[in-house]
């Protein structure tokens, strides 16, 4: 379970005044969960987005994961940016690999997760393409 407890984002703004990204924000989300952020621009979405997957330390309150402490960015966490950030000289599959080796997977084990990461989500015929060979939608997923 993700939890967000009393979490709060403090920027000091133009002429030094404080702005309040983030005001008291908690809540809790079960494993497998499914959460929807909404909000008009500037309300805190991307800001509890990025305290959540351990880009930004909270002003104050706790955000932890299973009970730890959410300090960093962590493999147990994964993040989808709203631009994509392939690499273009790797293929599709290589791309996918390329986290689970920064996690240690040896290679092997890593391209074999990768391949069942593209069927899971469709792209299994892709895996040798080039990034600039996927659409918009492919992209992300």
């Amino acid at each position: 379970m993700l939890k967000v407890e009393n979490a709060s984002v403090f920027f000091a703004g133009r002429d030094k005044q404080v702005v309040h990204a983030l005001d008291r924000v908690s809540l809790d989300i079960p494993e497998r969960g499914f959460v929807v952020a909404l909000g008009t621009s500037g309300c805190g979405k991307s800001t509890l987005l990025n305290a959540m997957a351990g880009f930004l330390p909270l002003s104050e309150g706790s955000i932890t994961l299973d009970g730890k402490p959410v300090s960093g960015p962590g493999a147990e966490r994964g993040v989808v940016f709203q631009k994509d950030s392939l690499l273009p000289w790797k293929s599709v599959l290589d791309n996918v690999a390329l986290g689970l080796k920064f996690a240690g997977l040896p290679r092997n084990e890593s391209r074999d997760r990768a391949q069942e990461l593209l069927r899971l989500v469709g792209l299994q015929d892709f895996a040798k393409a080039a990034p600039y060979e996927l659409s918009g939608g492919m992209r992300q997923r």
